[in-house]
């Protein structure tokens, strides 16, 4: 069966056409959302669409019985609309009167129909434009405290054909359609968020994109504007528009999200019981799953959606078997500690990743961990970072300077601690927040992220403060000096002239690594290298010219490691020096640096012209 034209808006009315193949079928449809059936109108000839209307349909044979259901929706834009456009894609949604998305319940859902226009070739999109995906779906307010701000944010799922419209309905009971969504890898479960209280309506959008580019899955995200008719008629802009959003993909397994493999109810035994899992230490939701560990963290199960007894007892004795490597007496031990039991790195990027923001969220709420098959603990992905970056009055979140860890207890800060009562681990931190602050979070990086993102919103944030006149209005937590914010642009620049110091300050709580007076690469023999140390004057530089690490693992000084007293290297070689400054009794996160490495070739490197 075909539909003369397909999901989309319109400003002007259209004869809608049906057909069909076979000549001894007839067409059942339906305008109120319900599945068709034998029992439903008869479809005769054309049909004018002349108002928003919902049309499906299933051709019926005799031989063949029912066909499967066609759904089309059509949008019907007044005068107010008919020309929108943005530089940024579109998002329409329509309740067809069914009132409000159902509140901050993670079960049910209300029917919608919802368009997705991206911007074309002009980089504009228009309410009238190309249709990147149009379709039927489920939609709910999501959030906590979000949820009892005026601007709301919502869950939305995309749905199989085999679901009716006619009333809400558990998410259980609609089958999900995995679809792809302004260039997004194929799903069902989405987050329309709503940034309220964050006037930049970055913070999440910077943190996911930050965790991504230092190799940390966040989820996708993509500026939009959105339209949501709850009250039926014509999409009008003074009551349908509803603001600049943040269309991302919801956290969930999957190959092109959280990457573990699905864990079936049938899959009670090891290898396949091992994983995959996710799981978040956060406040509870509605009919969820927690547990106590023996620790007393309290954990709620994300994933699998159903937990059979065997795998919630596997996944609850393996986070209790970490805690006791981690606080046992071996914890240091690569095989028995608590090395054996997470990946190091995930969890270094997160640690990161709430300091650089100074997420007041971060480590106690909206934290999640997953394990795949055969694997261990990741920390991740990140969540929920709009109160970050100076955005809170309370944890010294508006405070560029001091760790927001050191403002926490240990059931707020759980495992951290004891994490870093290891060398090495610190050392890794150390080492990590240096390799980063050269190359995505060097200042200037972290700055231009930001006049991206604005120059993106500068015109949706327009639109969005008309819409919710927030500015220089106090809106909780809003930081001191909201007052004199009373512009996006001044939301933006206070957000800027915190980050600045904050990373400075962070800087200054490693030791800084040595620098050299030649960077490497081809140079003659004899050349003189100086190793600089840009630390206090009690800071001892030491290195290798093998490319070794001059630091043992626990912290203590190689054996070929050389003490740099100031007379310079001559490279008569080619030779790879590494080098690392040292302080005793020091202030910093660690006695040691992060390395530093230069590669000196001595001669001419063999190629294609010079091999004999």
């Amino acid at each position: 069966m075909q539909f003369s034209h397909t999901s989309g808006t319109f400003v002007d009315a259209f004869i809608l056409a049906l057909t069909v193949d076979s000549t001894d079928a007839v067409i059942h449809y339906t305008t109120n959302g319900a599945i068709p059936n034998e029992t439903s109108p008869i479809y005769v000839g054309p049909m004018l669409i002349s108002t928003t209307t919902r049309v499906r349909a299933r051709a019926v044979e005799v031989e063949r019985g029912l066909g499967p259901t066609i759904s089309e929706s059509f949008i019907f834009l007044d005068s107010t609309v008919a020309t929108f456009d943005s530089n940024v894609p579109l998002i329409v949604l329509d309740t067809f009167g069914a009132g409000e998305p159902t509140p901050s319940d993670n079960t049910i859902l209300r029917p919608v129909s919802a368009v997705f226009i991206d911007t074309g070739v002009d980089g504009r999109a228009q309410m009238t434009g190309e249709v990147d995906w149009a379709g039927r779906g489920g939609i709910r307010v999501r959030g906590e405290t979000s949820a009892g701000f005026p601007k709301k944010q919502y869950a939305f799922e995309t749905w199989t054909e085999d679901v009716s419209d006619t009333s809400t309905i558990y998410s259980a009971n609609a089958p999900d359609l995995a679809v792809s969504i302004l260039g997004m890898p194929e799903e069902s479960d989405w987050i329309i968020h709503g940034p309220y209280s964050d006037k930049t309506l970055m913070r999440n959008y910077l943190s996911y994109q930050w965790s991504n580019e230092i190799g940390l899955y966040a989820v996708r995200c993509q500026f939009v504007e959105v339209f949501l008719n709850t009250n039926g008629g014509k999409i009008n802009y003074a009551s349908d528009y509803v603001g600049s959003f943040v269309f991302m993909e919801k956290i969930k397994g999957d190959a092109e999200r959280v990457d573990i493999e699905p864990l079936m109810p049938t899959q009670n035994s090891e290898p396949e019981i091992t994983g995959g899992y996710i799981w978040k230490k956060d406040k509870t939701d509605q009919g969820a799953v927690y547990w106590y560990t023996s620790r007393g963290q309290f954990f709620t199960h994300v994933e699998p959606d159903t937990l059979t007894s065997p795998q919630k007892a596997y996944l609850e004795g393996y986070v209790n078997s970490f805690e006791a490597a981690l606080y046992g007496p071996n914890f240091r031990d690569p095989d028995v500690g608590y090395r054996a039991y997470i990946d190091v790195d995930s969890w270094i990027d997160n640690w990161i990743l709430v300091e650089l923001t100074k997420n007041i969220d971060g480590y106690r709420l909206s934290t999640y961990w997953s394990k795949d098959r055969g694997g261990k603990i990741k920390m991740g992905p990140i969540w929920d970072y709009n109160l970050s970056l100076g955005n809170a009055n309370y944890l010294n979140c508006w405070i560029p300077q001091g760790w927001y860890a050191d403002l926490l207890g240990e059931g707020d800060y759980p495992y951290w601690r004891r994490l870093f009562q290891d060398p090495d681990f610190q050392q890794r931190l150390t080492d990590r927040w240096t390799e980063l602050r050269q190359d995505v979070f060097t200042t200037e990086n972290l700055l231009a992220d930001v006049d991206e993102a604005t120059s993106i919103l500068n015109e949706s944030a327009e639109r969005n403060f008309e819409k919710w006149q927030i500015l220089g209005i106090y809106l909780w937590p809003n930081p001191v000096g909201y007052q004199t914010r009373d512009t996006f642009q001044k939301e933006v620049d206070w957000m800027k002239d915190w980050i600045v110091p904050h990373v400075a300050w962070m800087d200054d709580q490693f030791l800084a690594a040595p620098q050299f007076s030649h960077e490497g690469g081809q140079v003659e023999a004899g050349l003189s290298v100086e190793l600089i140390d840009p630390n206090s004057p009690e800071a001892v530089i030491y290195y290798t010219l093998d490319g070794s690490d001059p630091r043992l693992a626990g912290g203590g000084v190689a054996p070929q490691a050389l003490t740099y007293l100031g007379t310079p290297i001559t490279i008569n070689e080619s030779t790879v020096v590494t080098a690392r400054a040292w302080e005793s009794l020091s202030q910093h996160e660690s006695p040691w640096s992060a390395p530093a490495t230069a590669d000196f070739v001595v001669g001419t490197p063999a190629g294609m012209g010079n091999l004999v």
